[in-house]
């Protein structure tokens, strides 16, 4: 019987991948001004556990 669970390596290799993604996404962000100091230090402040 086949195995579904993920290798290290494969976890790895989608940790980085998606890393990139959100860098790139947040460089874009930034560079569009929608992002900046003051939005991330409001996201900073929130309790992302209970916020919905």
């Amino acid at each position: 019987m086949e195995s579904n669970a993920i290798t290290p390596m494969q976890k790895d290799v989608l940790t980085r991948h998606f890393l990139s993604k959100i860098d790139e996404e947040t460089d874009r962000l930034w560079e569009n001004g929608i992002l900046d100091q003051n939005a991330l230090n409001a996201i900073n402040n929130e309790n992302l556990h209970t916020s919905r």
